[in-house]
């Protein structure tokens, strides 16, 4: 770095500083220091790939044409047909850059590629973060895989009615006898 800049000497002060950036080569040398190390864009996690500077224009002319029909200078009809070709070219770059990126799979992203169209896999395995110990876990995956059943609240078998004649075990074979056995009663 020495080779771009001299270094400075003595005591710093606004005139020593102002002759110190005199006697540099060019601001050329510093402009090339600042872009050769300073990174011009670190995208982010939620950055859209496939977004494009006319999808911007049609968002600003969609929010422009909802605030103009907020304020009545602008019909409902107009909105929707705003909205829907906003939308519509929204679509068509996501469907354009997922058949690129589709065309230009290999083998080493072919998985990346299957994550990205089915999305998130389900957990196989439930998750126990208060069970420390083994006993612990064994007793919550027992609660996870099989719930204790409560014991029912009345009995399983009717109660008889005042009014009805009791049904004997030749009326119950005769009605079964009856019924067919390959359809449900």
């Amino acid at each position: 770095m020495d080779d771009y800049f001299p270094s400075p000497t003595g005591l710093q002060i606004a005139a020593s500083l102002d002759s110190w950036f005199d006697n540099l080569k060019s601001l050329s040398s510093i402009t090339y220091c600042i872009s050769s190390n300073t990174p011009l864009k670190s995208p982010s996690l939620h950055s859209k790939p496939w977004w494009t500077l006319n999808l911007s224009e049609l968002g600003r002319v969609f929010h422009h044409t909802i605030r103009a029909q907020k304020l009545g200078t602008a019909t409902q009809l107009q909105m929707s047909a705003t909205r829907n070709f906003y939308f519509k070219a929204i679509k068509a770059v996501k469907s354009k850059d997922w058949t690129q990126f589709l065309a230009n799979v290999d083998a080493q992203s072919v998985w990346t590629a299957k994550k990205f169209a089915y999305g998130q896999d389900p957990d196989r395995f439930p998750s126990f973060p208060s069970a420390t110990s083994p006993s612990t876990i064994n007793s919550a995956l027992l609660n996870y895989f099989f719930p204790t059943q409560w014991p029912p609240t009345s009995s399983p078998v009717l109660p008889t009615h005042s009014s009805a004649p009791p049904v004997s075990a030749e009326e119950i074979a005769d009605t079964l006898r009856k019924s067919s056995n390959t359809s449900a009663p």
